[in-house]
């Protein structure tokens, strides 16, 4: 009622307003004096009138997404200011009212007698002004709070969504809700699991293929978004894009949550603001920040929130995020159980995640060994006692057939109890299979009287077949019906082509898209499909942008499964992949007349951004199946499994030499850029392990492509079309790619520039950091490499050079290694090491030594024990389950130690961990050009080098376990290689004025390699591959200098031949 009444008392103010203007009109035209007060007056009135106005304008806005009438509404201040005002409006209109107050009114011929005294008519204007003054604010006040808002919505919008997820979307429209007298006890324990408050955090409902769980999910999600608990709902399917990964579903519901529970969605733009990069960081930091901080700061606060209930279905069908090419873990769906139970550990606040899925390995383990102990429950569908099942399916079918029946004007009695049994028989345990066949029997197409289509299904039911051959055959048989055997033959030729590339499509296509990608006409699709709108959501005509679907994936599942005795309807996975291999080779070389092409949008401007392209211009020219066709192109050519022909690889390079550039720009205008990175790393890996591919020229052209993009990439992704200018006329004169299309080069340059040679190998840049690196270190297995900043850490695939993971840490990273058994281990301060095992994403955080002290290095050798130096002096040995052999006390810092110390505080430099794990050395105390070598085992000193000049550095071992270090003198640096307890002596001098050394790397049986820093580039930090034939290094491009806050830190990679 308060509302009601700002809004009253506002409607009053803009009435009396504009009477007062009116009154005061009819005094200026006539009375005789004072009209210079009654026009200043009667502004007044008018300026009030105008703003009040507005402010009645906002008001009277029903819409609940305007919080500005919220906004003024709850104002007490301006509640009073407009009361205040009506009362001083009344008072004056009542005043200047000749009919209430006939005794003012003094006529003198036509003239009127103004009331009021110049004092007054100056206090009323000033007291008009403060209202008006007061409303205005009020309005700006308000404006601001509107572009706030509007801006808390487009930070909102920033966080990535996969689209149709919501329980609510189109795209969910196919799975209807649970029919009324179905399910109503799983249902009632689903209420009681959420209402309660002891009750676990995670309901696990499980089941095969086929029960009902989607439809479950969707009620379930109806019901408490009906009661106004629902936070927000992820519906995963395997044939839809965003959703058959786990890369969008933290974003998506937190964009949810932050929509559905306004008390949150501050806290969630707050954490958005302070790491615009979330988005790209790991699943557990997205779900930690966005999810988890928000609700326990309001935890802690007084705010009281209802329960939230979460809704994650068919969570099976999250698939890999990219291919086992880059390393990732295939167990998505397991890391979301994890990170879903840890809504367990927020105090103060009742969120529950209701969540289906079929009973995968990785979602099982989930449960058995992430979840922490009795913070879940689950139930399997296929437990419910069979009577239930029965009932619920017999409910279902009798109220679908009875609709059947009332549509089709069928007698009273039809199908009759019997058929209805028979009908359940065939259908039990699964759902999926009665509601198959009620969509069979009532033929929407209205082809068929369903009584017909009722004795197909009840024929198939009499042999000894299994429910998912009762329910699909009878809809393939129908195909086949009144077919001579070579009608029979071109049908079935047809149905395998359109049909098994609508179940093998990476991403579901439109009947215009399909026909385009296949080649067929779309009146052949369309009449193919019109027998089976039963298992598949063929879209109509109206409808000519929306993709056909699968109603449920049991029916790709049994066209796919090969039964032996009957292959009539099977499709044959791997060549099928084949096909569609060879489409989208066909649509990219311009079959369909809009194929690859340079300047593919037509801009005619090289520097043209991709951002500020309309998008419905750049999917003009690169329409859906020529957009599938990039996309997929090498996705089909990998599943195929069939190996690479010759014919392949002529075409592959026929196609990579024609139109490598229109494709990279292509993919630039999708913005998709990074999976043709991927593509070329999967295209070179199955090349590499052909024969003669280095003759046929495709191997050497793909490691050519890969290089030409990995430096090119970031100026592509900006603008496409640069990939003609800046990345093709800069490229070196032995790139493959710039003598293949330099008929690319751009005509309106005159004179191209010099270039280089050949490729820079010591330039292959991976990343440019804008802080410093810490650490860096390579994964046992040389596929990754990982840097450390101050309070993170970044997974990099070394062969594609594409960022995998992030972790960030609470405190500062001093130093990192690769373990025997495939973790991170990360030193921090206050003696804590974390392992982190990203490919399983997990973290176990562990105290060494005293509390307190830092870890400043730490190593693994090949045999898992581990090395670590603290800074208070000790080095503790390892075993590879980070269990304590031996500790030294060492010279820094450490006043029990072997040695003194010599004004050094940084052991990093100062101790070293032999890789095969034979021996720890340590600089002397006294000599800083003497090391002393102790056996890793029992800590026994073995050997005491020296060198004759300088003090020594080293950082490196070879992949045998010498030992690598450097003297340092004024002029001359010489190079020393200790190796199994001998002192192998000079093995090389460098002859160059260098201030110092910090950083050396060796290579097995090539002693002549080692790298330091001179003034031009800082090498901060190197690492050996485990193969010694890489070395990742970060550097400093020119010379270090504390005060520059602009320094730029390089990580790149050189190969050592």
């Amino acid at each position: 009622m308060e509302a009601v009444g700002a809004l009253a008392n506002v409607i009053a103010v803009v009435d009396l307003s504009v009477k007062l203007g009116i009154v005061c009109g009819e005094y200026i035209s006539k009375a005789r004096n004072a009209n210079g007060d009654i026009r200043r007056l009667k502004e007044e009135s008018d300026a009030l009138a105008k703003i009040v106005g507005q402010v009645r304008g906002l008001l009277g806005v029903e819409s609940t997404e305007h919080s500005h009438r919220r906004h003024l509404e709850a104002s007490e201040t301006f509640r009073r200011n407009v009361g205040e005002c009506e009362m001083v409006l009344r008072e004056l209109t009542a005043r200047l009212d000749l009919s209430k107050n006939p005794s003012r009114l003094r006529v003198i011929g036509k003239s009127l007698k103004w009331p009021f005294a110049s004092t007054e008519v100056s206090q009323n204007i000033e007291s008009l002004r403060h209202w008006k003054n007061c409303f205005l604010a009020a309005l700006q006040v308000d404006h601001m709070h509107l572009a706030l808002q509007r801006e808390n919505i487009e930070d909102v919008k920033t966080l990535p969504s996969a689209s149709g997820a919501a329980f609510d979307s189109y795209d969910n429209d196919t799975a209807g809700l649970c029919h009324p007298d179905t399910r109503q006890e799983l249902l009632r324990t689903i209420v009681e699991w959420a209402d309660s408050s002891d009750g676990k955090c995670i309901f696990w409902l499980r089941g095969p293929a086929g029960t009902g769980k989607s439809t479950i999910s969707k009620t379930v999600a109806q019901m408490f978004a009906d009661k106004g608990q629902l936070a927000a709902s992820f519906f995963f399917n395997r044939t839809r894009e965003g959703r058959n990964t786990a890369n969008l579903f933290v974003t998506t519901i937190a964009r949810q949550i932050a929509r559905r529970v306004p008390k949150l969605e501050d806290l969630i733009l707050r954490a958005i603001q302070e790491d615009q990069d979330l988005p790209d960081r790991s699943l557990e930091l997205q779900f930690s920040k966005l999810i988890l901080e928000p609700l326990r700061r309001i935890a802690l606060s007084d705010v009281t929130l209802p329960t939230l209930i979460m809704v994650v279905d068919a969570l099976d069908e999250c698939d890999l995020e990219h291919g086992p090419e880059l390393g990732r873990s295939q167990d998505s769906s397991r890391l979301i159980v994890n990170i879903l139970s840890r809504l367990a550990t927020v105090p103060g606040v009742k969120a529950r995640v209701f969540l289906t899925s079929r009973p995968e390995v990785p979602i099982r383990l989930g449960f058995l060994e992430d979840v922490p102990t009795g913070s879940h429950q689950d139930m399997a569908l296929h437990d419910i006692p069979q009577p239930v099942i029965e009932h619920d399916i017999r409910a279902f079918l009798e109220t679908e057939l009875e609709i059947i029946r009332v549509s089709h004007a069928i007698a009273q009695d039809w199908p009759g109890d019997n058929v209805v049994t028979q009908l359940v028989n065939a259908s039990v345990p699964l759902f999926i299979y009665a509601s198959t066949i009620c969509k069979f029997i009532n033929d929407r197409r209205r082809r068929f009287r369903p009584q017909a289509q009722l004795d197909k299904v009840l024929r198939q039911g009499q042999g000894f077949r299994t429910g998912i051959e009762v329910t699909y055959r009878p809809i393939l048989d129908q195909l086949l019906e009144d077919l001579n055997d070579f009608e029979r033959k071109e049908l079935l030729a047809q149905f395998r082509k359109v049909v098994g590339a609508i179940i093998l499509l990476a991403d579901p296509l439109s009947i215009a898209s399909l026909g385009e990608l296949l080649y067929i006409d779309n009146e052949e699709i369309r009449y193919l499909l019109n027998g089976l709108h039963s298992v598949l959501d063929v879209p109509g005509d109206d409808q000519p942008e929306r993709p056909i679907r699968l109603f449920h994936l049991s029916f790709r599942e049994y066209l796919l499964q090969h039964s032996g005795d009957d292959d009539t309807f099977w499709i044959d996975e791997r060549s099928k992949h084949k096909e569609l291999f060879d489409c989208c080779l066909q649509v990219m070389s311009d079959r369909c007349g809009h194929g690859l092409r340079n300047d593919i949008c037509r801009l005619s401007d090289p520097g043209a951004r991709r951002t500020e392209i309309p998008r419905e211009r750049i999917q003009q020219h690169i329409p859906r199946s020529l957009e599938y066709a990039c996309r997929y192109w090498v996705m089909h050519l990998r599943e195929s499994g069939t190996g690479i022909t010759v014919q392949d690889t002529t075409r592959i390079y026929a196609l990579l030499t024609r139109y490598l550039l229109y494709w990279f720009e292509a993919m630039g205008w999708l913005g998709l850029l990074h999976q043709a990175a991927v593509d070329l790393l999967v295209l070179e890996g199955m090349f590499s392990n052909l024969q003669n591919s280095s003759q046929s020229g495709v191997l050497p052209f793909l490691k050519d492509a890969r290089r030409f993009l990995a430096e090119n990439e970031h100026a592509i992704s900006l603008a496409p079309c640069q990939v003609y200018v800046s990345a093709l006329i800069f490229a070196p004169k032995a790139s493959l790619v710039k003598q293949r299309f330099q008929s690319e080069d751009p005509d309106w340059i005159v004179k191209m520039p010099e270039v280089l040679e050949d490729w820079d190998l010591s330039r292959r840049t991976l990343h440019q950091y804008k802080r410093y690196v810490h650490a860096l270190a390579w994964s046992h297995d040389g596929q990754y490499i990982a840097t450390a900043l101050h309070d993170e850490v970044d997974i990099w695939n070394a062969a594609s050079g594409i960022l995998l993971e992030r972790i960030r840490t609470t405190e500062d990273i001093h130093c990192l290694t690769s373990t025997h058994r495939g973790t991170m281990a990360i030193g921090l301060d206050s003696g804590v090491i974390i392992l982190w095992d990203w490919l399983m994403h997990s973290e176990t955080t562990l105290s060494i030594g005293n509390e307190g002290h830092d870890v400043l290095y730490i190593s693994a050798a090949t045999t898992g024990k581990v090395v670590c130096a603290l800074s208070d002096g000790t080095i503790h040995l390892l075993t590879e389950t980070f269990d304590p052999i031996h500790t030294w006390h060492t010279w820094w810092n450490s006043p029990r130690g072997d040695f003194k110390g010599n004004g050094y505080d940084n052991p990093r430099d100062r101790v070293h961990f032999s890789s095969n794990g034979r021996f720890i050395a340590l600089v002397d105390n006294e000599q800083s050009n003497s090391v002393s070598v102790h056996n890793a085992d029992s800590g026994r000193l073995i050997q005491r080098l020296s060198a004759p000049e300088g003090q020594i550095y080293f950082e490196l071992t070879t992949s045998d376990g010498g030992l690598l270090f450097a003297t340092v003198g004024s002029f001359k640096k010489d190079y020393s290689m200790w190796q199994d307890a001998v002192m192998a002596g000079l093995i090389y001098d460098l002859n160059m004025e260098i201030i110092s050394i910090n950083n050396l790397g060796f290579v097995d049986d090539s002693p002549h390699r080692a790298v330091g820093s001179d003034d031009d580039i800082d090498l901060g930090h190197q690492s050996l591959s485990p193969d010694g034939l890489r070395l990742a290094v970060v550097s400093s491009r020119g010379k270090r200098s504390n005060a520059d806050p602009t320094e730029r830190n390089w990580l790149f990679l050189t190969a050592i031949p």
